[in-house]
């Protein structure tokens, strides 16, 4: 029996480290009521580990990110999506990604 084509079935992330982005970033990513990022991003946490991101292509949520002080994120959302990935998986024992800055917190 031939194997089907599942490309139609998964998706593409990159994954990178949580040391990717700021303790801001973090905060805000677990923080569902409160820093309004979740009003312009779907995340998917994984509990004690990171978070699954949708690397969205809407100008004004990438715009309204940076305003909010999430730079890194966007900057790391456009790199993946500029590389073919649809997500980003911020994972606490992933890689940084070269030519990202990382932070310490």
């Amino acid at each position: 029996m031939p194997i089907p084509d599942l490309s139609r079935h998964t998706f593409k992330a990159l994954e990178v480290s949580t040391g990717n982005i700021t303790k801001h970033t973090a905060d805000a990513l677990n923080d569902e009521k409160g820093d309004a990022i979740h009003t312009h991003l779907s995340v998917v946490p994984f509990i004690d580990y990171g978070w699954l991101i949708y690397c969205t292509g809407d100008a004004g949520a990438l715009a309204a990110l940076s305003m909010l002080g999430h730079r890194e994120l966007v900057h790391l959302m456009e790199r993946a999506k500029g590389l073919g990935f649809t997500w980003v998986k911020l994972d606490c024992d992933g890689e940084a990604l070269e030519g990202s800055p990382t932070f310490e917190w």
